[in-house]
This record gives structure tokens, sequence and C-alpha cells, in this order.
């Protein structure tokens, strides 16, 4: 009897040494995994727009240097839906270990002052990684429409009210249309679609007669006489644009917006990880054919530190606060 408890003593000890090594392995390949050089497996950039547009663009080229500077494999996957909250929600919930990315727009820092159901904090729940582009966007018109100049436009959407479409791509569209509304005297009606091409498409083919766009983006159907841009809303001519007035030089109310692209990742990702991204950014983007395909959308190559696109996402939102109060515009 004392040979069979041995034996079944023996059995039980090997048992719990099998259930023992069992539960530490995933525990050790966890703990090899936090501990792999960054980055050892693909980053996944999230844009929060269709594909087609300058925001699908921008992730891919910032894509493209981060893979070249940092030997990584990017992928960028388009989440558009709600204003952009869809793709902003599934960045914030992410595990924060800098292989999950947002592509951060205007639009995204502006999500609390339009939706009223946002349930995350758009700059508390993100660790800024780098305001990469910005331009300011201009008045952009189908070519039917009567006007030949902003003072044109502005008396024929006042003759006309309700009657002019405006074509909404990102949340921060629908607050700039009711703000420019609001202090021009106009009623314009906002069609929301998912991304810079569908709005193009709807310009062209005059189910929306005018939108906000960057200079350059819908260039080609400009040269082609179909879309006509009417002013951009600075307080400066665009450099890549020298053409365009702005709008107090064509003798109307100014009005600024100056529109951005950043990348952020979750809250609580390592600094050391943030900042080697930003690192590879800044020195990929702002040359060679990265910064051209930027310039080509009439857009300009910013690559900011962290700390400084961190400042300026707290400073856009304040800013824009202010301008939905003004205007007496509630989130909805």
């Amino acid at each position: 009897m004392s040979g069979f408890s041995e034996f079944i003593s023996a059995l039980g000890r090997s048992a719990l040494l099998a259930a023992g090594l069992a539960l530490a392995a995933p525990v050790s390949g966890a703990l090899a995994q936090a501990n792999a050089p960054y980055p050892s497996r693909t980053i996944t950039i999230i844009a929060p727009l269709a594909a087609g547009g300058p925001t699908d663009t921008t992730a891919r080229v910032a894509g493209e240097v981060i893979a070249k500077e940092l030997g990584a494999q990017v992928i960028v996957e388009n989440k558009p839906g709600a204003g952009g909250l869809l793709a902003a929600d599934y960045v914030a919930k992410a595990a924060p270990d800098g292989y999950t990315l947002l592509l951060y727009t205007a639009g995204t820092n502006l999500l609390p002052v339009i939706n009223k159901n946002t349930n995350i904090d758009v700059v508390k729940d993100f660790a800024p990684i780098s305001r990469l582009i910005e331009a300011p966007t201009a008045v952009l018109i189908n070519n039917d429409l009567p006007v030949k100049n902003m003072k044109e436009f502005l008396a024929y959407a006042k003759a006309n009210p309700g009657k002019l479409n405006y074509g909404v791509q990102a949340a921060s569209d629908a607050l700039v249309i009711a703000a420019f509304n609001s202090q021009m005297g106009i009623d314009t009606q906002p069609v929301r679609y998912t991304g810079g091409a569908p709005v193009t498409q709807a310009l062209l083919s005059n189910e929306v007669q005018f939108s906000f766009f960057f200079p350059g983006t819908a260039k080609s159907h400009i040269d082609a006489g179909k879309l006509r841009l009417l002013a951009v809303m600075d307080d400066k001519r665009f450099p890549q644009s020298p053409d365009l007035p702005t709008m107090a030089e064509e003798g109307v109310p100014s009005f600024k917006f100056v529109s951005y692209f950043g990348l952020v990742a979750p809250k609580g990702t390592p600094k050391a990880i943030t900042d080697r991204l930003s690192a590879a950014l800044a020195k990929g983007m702002k040359t060679g054919e990265p910064a051209a395909r930027i310039k080509s959308l009439g857009m300009e190559v910013v690559a900011s530190t962290p700390e400084e696109f961190g400042k300026a996402m707290d400073t856009e939102l304040a800013r824009w606060k202010a301008v939905a109060d003004k205007a007496g515009i509630k989130p909805e």
C-alpha cells in the first residue's frame, strides 16, 4: 500500500507541476511581449473618415513614414461613423501599447461641442504624438452656382434662404457651418457624408452646392472648370494658393478655420513610445515624397512634438466651445 501511496503522491506532484507550468506560460509570454523592443508587431492607424480623402491620405503618408523610419509594418483601417466618434472611441479603449493609433482631426477635437452623447474625453483619453499637418480651409462651390466671388455668394445665399446645401464630412464641419451661417446671416442646410471623396462627388453632381475644403484637395475638378474656390478662411493668403483671396480681401466678414490632422495613442501609452513615433514623423514627413504628397493637397507639414500637440488640442477645444456659445450652438 505504501508503494501505491507514494505513486499517487508523485502523480499529484507531477500534476501540480504541469498545472503550474501551464499557468506560467501565458504570464511569461505576456512579460516577453511587454519587454519586446518597440515596434515588434504590426501598428494600426485608425482613420475616422472614408478612404479617398485628405484624412485617409494623411494617415497613409504617416504610416509609410513610420514604417520606413522604425522598420515596422503599418496598416491603415478606416472606421467612418458618428462624425468620427466611432474611431475615437475604438482607439480610446485600445491597449496603450503603441500598436493602435488614431488619426486625430479637428473634428475629433470638437466632438463634445457637437455630440452630447460623446462618452470619451477627446483630450484626456489620448496621448498626443504629433500634430502632423495643418491648412486653412477654403469655400469650394459647384461652378454652376451663379456667383463669381464671395460677396456674390453671400448675397445669393441671403436671397435663397434654405436652398443651398453644404457637404459635411466631419464633426467639425457641422459646427463650423453653423457658426458660419450665424456670422454671415445666411441659412444653408448641412448634408452629411462619410468623408472628403463622397463630398466631392456630391459637389460635382450638384447634390450640395458648397463645402469647406483644403485648397488643393479638388484641384483636378477645379482645373476642369467643374468646381471653384472662392476664398480662404484665414487672415492671410495660403502660400500654396497665392491667387486665392482671403475673406477680408473679398469685402465680407472675416471667418477663420484652420484645420489639422494629428496622431494620438490611447491614454497611458508609454512616453518612450510616443516620443519615438513623434521623432520618426518629424524626420520623415518634412522632406521628400511625403512632404510633396501633403503639399499637393494644399496642406502644410507641421510634425510637432507631443507636448506642442497636447497644448494645441486644449487650445482648439476651448476656442470652439466659445464660438459655439456665442452662436448659440448646442450639442445634439
